[in-house]
C-alpha cells in the first residue's frame, strides 16, 4: 500500500467485516493514498468505513450492467 498509487476497495458484507480490509483501508488513509470504493453488492459501510469514504467517489458496481462493468471499472479507477 505505501508504494500505491491509489487503493480500490472491494466492498461487500464479508470485505467490510474482514479484519484484513480494514487495516488496508487504514494504511490507505495513513500513507494518504487516494481510494476508490468499489460496491460488489448492496452493502451499507459500517461507522468506521464511512469516515474514509467520506468525500470520495463510490462506484456501485452491482447496480451496472454486466457488459459495462469494465467500462464504468477503468473510468472510476483511471486517475489511482
Amino acid at each position: 500500500i505505501r508504494g500505491a498509487h491509489g487503493v480500490i476497495v472491494m466492498c461487500s458484507k464479508h470485505a467490510f467485516e474482514s479484519d484484513h480490509v480494514k487495516r488496508e483501508v487504514y494504511l490507505a488513509d495513513r500513507y494518504k493514498k487516494p481510494m476508490v470504493p468499489i460496491f460488489l453488492e448492496a452493502a451499507p459501510p459500517p461507522e468506521d468505513f464511512e469516515y474514509f469514504f467520506a468525500g470520495v467517489q463510490w462506484v456501485e458496481l452491482h447496480k451496472t450492467p454486466p457488459a459495462e462493468r469494465s467500462a464504468a471499472l477503468a473510468k472510476n479507477t483511471k486517475n489511482n
